[in-house]
């Protein structure tokens, strides 16, 4: 792995300034808002974890982080990663933003599983460590940070990026493919497989990352991590392959008393043992580790996205291209947290058609992100004294095809660092990869791009075969022969020569 130096004195130097500056009332908010999110880049540079990588090893070995994280990621393989807004700013800071991002990104794989609590301390851990080079000039300087909220709402919003999906191609992605199952993470390893237990008990170290994330990301002397459950293992595998970090051990006489920490892998055979039921369940991510409605969230319009995702299977075709309709339907639900009636539909479009003859529509285009942004604190407010119930697979298919309201809401919280309701944080996982949180529902195998995935239609949604015996006009064959091969994909068809009836009738 190529290695980028760093100025650590520069860097504390424009920390302090940052300070300073985030102390001084007079300065704007917009201004402290970035102030603060350079404070935290330029804080994660400092990380001594980064000190110890090493040139990856094993079959992600062609990977070069350091390189591939230099650049703008504004194509090629880590192009949704770099669309990350987090990453697209880190990227105008040079090495430093370099060394960012990789911390970013080494946060996000350890944390992605974990509780929202524990993401939050991981994050506060890892700043607190790299400012501890620091210290000797200014002892305070973790404790003033903390005081401060625009630091404090910059964190939460890292918290929440990495409870996201993590914008990785599949083959690159810990979770994603055979490898991880979201049913497995938590079970034990078999002891007889983990060759640690036959050191010495002091020289042992069951590790478990649910009860302490921030383990690798410092030195651990003399003794060897043995993993205690199958997400451990996982972190330890992909830490230690593509970013070099501590040694994966297989004996006594592998063990590197200068590496940040020594582990004991389990043999990779351990990555097959699945219980046989198992197979057929579609886990965490597609086999095929892509869904398909995440990549065309990222590369089509946002309207052609609402097509596909809901208009081919729901009857909203006539009002959900209305963007200042979804708005003002989420703005509704937001105060009561509750799906609008049919006949709150009805009244957003009168109000909408009514307002948008009165001024342009660049103008209530810019009104939205205030509605959006008032709608979200009226969630905080009402979330506080009930928590939102979003068990997608409990909502019937008319309230899912109401879903399509989030959609401006979940654009805007990418763009922006202000905060929103933690219980919105699945929301994204329900618009781009709904088979995860509501698998086998009929109304989301039909959506087309997922009727496009064969195996989800090879069991049911299957059309039948045709019997000749049963054809008298000697049409039938050739007609059969043009049908599309499932159901998800016949109705998409259908819906195109319907969608104008539909349409009319909400009008």
């Amino acid at each position: 792995m190529t290695t980028i130096s760093i100025d650590v004195g520069s860097i504390l130097r424009e920390v302090f300034l940052l300070v300073t500056q985030l102390k001084d009332e007079r300065v704007a908010l917009k201004e402290k808002v970035k102030a603060a999110q350079l404070l935290v880049y330029r804080a994660l540079s400092l990380h001594p974890v980064l000190d110890h990588m090493h040139p990856p090893t094993g079959m992600l070995a062609d990977v070069d982080w350091y390189t591939e994280l230099r650049s703008p990621l504004t194509s090629g393989i880590f192009k949704k990663l770099g669309q990350n807004e987090h990453f697209k700013k880190a990227s105008l800071l040079g090495d430093t933003g370099t060394r960012t991002r990789i911390m970013m990104l080494l946060l996000w794989i350890i944390g992605h599983r974990l509780s929202e609590d524990q993401v939050g301390k991981l994050i506060s851990a890892a700043v607190g460590e790299a400012l501890k080079r620091g210290r000797t000039e200014s002892p305070n300087l973790e404790v003033e940070l903390a005081q401060l909220d625009s630091v404090s709402s910059v964190l939460l919003s890292l918290k929440k990026m990495i409870k996201t999906k993590l914008p990785l191609p599949p083959d690159r992605n810990p979770f994603q493919g055979h490898d991880f199952r979201v049913e497995d993470e938590d079970k034990a390893l078999p002891r007889s497989e983990l060759w640690g237990y036959e050191l010495p008990e002091e020289q042992q170290y069951e590790y478990d990352i649910r009860r302490h994330p921030t383990l690798l990301l410092s030195p651990l002397k003399d003794r060897v991590i043995i993993p205690q459950t199958k997400l451990t293992m996982l972190i330890i595998q992909w830490s230690a392959c593509n970013f070099g970090l501590g040694k994966k051990v297989y004996s006594i006489e592998d063990i590197n008393r200068d590496a940040l920490w020594n582990a004991d892998p389990p043999p990779a055979a351990l990555w097959e043992l699945l219980p046989d039921e198992d197979e057929a369940n579609l886990g965490f991510e597609y086999p095929s580790g892509e869904a398909p409605y995440d990549i065309m969230w990222q590369d089509e319009p946002i309207e052609d996205w609402i097509h596909a995702r809901f208009c081919s299977v729901y009857p909203v075709h006539g009002w959900a291209h209305n963007s200042f309709v979804r708005v003002l339907l989420f703005n509704t639900f937001s105060s009561c947290q509750a799906l609008p009636t049919h006949h709150q539909v009805m009244a957003a479009v009168h109000v909408a058609n009514r307002l948008c003859r009165q001024l342009p529509s660049d103008v209530w285009k810019y009104a939205e992100q205030f509605i959006i942004a008032r709608s979200f604190l009226e969630w905080m407010k009402e979330d506080d004294l009930e928590p939102w119930d979003h068990v997608f697979s409990g909502w019937t298919s008319e309230e899912r095809g109401m879903g399509v309201i989030f959609v401006d809401a979940q654009k805007w919280v990418q763009e922006q660092p202000a905060e929103y309701p933690l219980s919105f944080s699945d929301v994204y996982v329900f618009l781009t990869d709904p088979q995860v949180v509501c698998q086998n529902a009929s109304d989301i195998l039909s959506l087309p791009l997922i009727g496009k995935q064969q195996y989800l239609f090879d069991a049911a949604n299957h059309l039948p075969d045709f019997d000749a015996n049963t054809c008298t006009c000697g049409e039938c064959a050739l007609i059969h022969s043009g049908l599309p091969a499932n159901l998800g994909s016949f109705r998409y068809q259908y819906f195109v020569i319907t969608s104008p009836v539909r349409a009319d009738v909400m009008r």
